[in-house]
């Protein structure tokens, strides 16, 4: 069982694959710390338009590498919060036919090294459009 995980909360575009929710195939990591040095931090707007232009390229080195297609993926997990509301939005996947559980704190099924603003999202395979 293969998870697609993608972070975008905030300045980096990352997109992982994890084998049976412990081995990690491939963790890709784009940064855009050189893009906002010059401002002095994060510019949001900013932010957003290059995990806009990011995101793609990011997905599909991680599959690459991972060695596996989108087709094997079974569950995808995005950072839902806390973020940059407009770089959270480039993350996120949401099936509208589907109810969305909300998972509390402490409830986590599953930890990715991201750091503290990943939260997993199991869905079922071709559930989402």
């Amino acid at each position: 069982m293969y998870t697609l995980a993608l972070e975008t909360s905030c300045d980096e575009t990352s997109a992982a694959v994890i084998e049976d929710g412990r081995h990690i195939c491939s963790n890709i990591i784009s940064t855009q710390v050189p893009i906002h040095r010059k401002f002095g931090g994060v510019v949001p707007e900013i932010a957003s338009r290059q995990h806009i232009e990011y995101v793609l390229p990011i997905i599909k080195e991680a599959l690459d590498t991972a060695q596996v297609t989108l087709a094997d993926i079974d569950h995808i997990g995005v950072t839902y919060g806390p973020g940059l509301v407009g770089a959270l939005l480039v993350g996120k996947i949401r099936n509208h036919n589907e109810t969305v559980v909300k998972i509390d704190k402490l409830q986590e099924k599953g930890y990715f090294e991201y750091g503290g603003s990943t939260v997993i999202l199991l869905l079922k395979k071709d559930a989402v459009t």
